[in-house]
């Protein structure tokens, strides 16, 4: 599967501009089943897809799909479902 370079996620930006190249986090992330709560997760925007296909870079309006360096089992099984993404950092923890 060599075609297969990370994990997508998608949803609607809601302020700022996202670039191709961007580090985001992603919060509040994945539940740590050890530690009991969830860990923040830091990943980079590889690709950003529109309803105009890919671009370098989206503004708030319409729904986006971020192509990230995340593995695809985190994506793909819906552990993700309900974060909010942002600058590493700026996110309010749980």
């Amino acid at each position: 599967m060599e075609s297969v370079a990370g994990g997508v996620i998608g949803g609607s930006l809601s302020s700022g501009l996202l670039k191709v190249g961007d580090d985001i986090e992603i919060s509040p992330g994945l539940y740590d089943q050890v530690k009991s709560r969830h860990l923040p997760v830091v990943t980079k925007v590889v690709s950003l897809g529109t309803s105009t296909g890919l671009v370098g870079s989206v503004k708030p309006g319409g729904l986006v799909a971020v192509g990230t360096t995340l593995d695809p089992y985190y994506t793909k099984s819906d552990a993700l479902v309900g974060c909010v993404v942002g600058p590493p950092g700026t996110l309010q923890r749980l």
